[in-house]
């Protein structure tokens, strides 16, 4: 059985862009993902992940969560709850 650690060993995270909305951050993202005996890079769509900051410790995230559509990400963040 191959673990995790071998799966990932040649992909990485890209940060496209950070901003804040609020006690959010929005980043929008990229995965660079290699299939594991090729190495070839697997097309992956980009996507915003949106983090909250509105707990007690400003440090710590409360939630976060991934959306494809950019707007979708930006309107959660501005606490469109729909």
């Amino acid at each position: 059985m191959r673990s995790w650690g071998r799966t990932c060993e040649n992909n990485r995270f890209e940060m496209l862009e950070f901003s804040d909305q609020g006690d959010a951050s929005l980043i929008r993202s990229r995965w660079h993902l290699a299939a594991p005996r090729s190495g070839e890079e697997v097309p992956v769509q980009d996507f915003t992940l949106v983090v909250w900051w509105d707990g007690p410790d400003p440090a710590r995230p409360t939630r976060m969560a991934a959306f494809f559509e950019h707007e979708e990400a930006l309107a959660k963040a501005s606490g469109d709850t729909g």
